[in-house]
């Protein structure tokens, strides 16, 4: 789904802010000026301004691209409810919460 929200991106500290532009149920892409290298676990904070998500605005996620635009990053929990949250808030059809990966058993 593509849409913008302003995020806080915090790698042990908060190292810069940007714009989730692209989110799926696996990851996103995130435009910022932030430079972090591939394999570096950051917590993405969902800075919502209007009405709250109902879950907390904290996303755990790693670095699996660079580009000089931003950051592609994977959700560490791909069902946690910010996530539901933001999906529905997008139109997605979020999947049910019994839903497993069957690569993981």
């Amino acid at each position: 789904m593509a849409l913008p929200i302003p995020v806080k991106l915090d790698a042990g500290g908060i190292i810069g802010q940007g714009v989730l532009r692209n989110l799926s149920v696996s990851g996103a892409f995130i435009d910022t000026t932030a430079r972090l290298p591939v394999f570096t676990n950051l917590v993405v904070a969902v800075q919502m301004n209007d009405e709250p998500l109902g879950a907390p605005p904290d996303l755990a996620a790693c670095v699996v691209r660079c580009e000089p635009a931003g950051l592609a990053v994977e959700w560490r929990d791909m069902a946690c409810d910010t996530l539901v949250a933001l999906l529905g808030r997008a139109g997605a059809q979020a999947a049910p919460r019994n839903t497993r990966d069957r690569a993981f058993g």
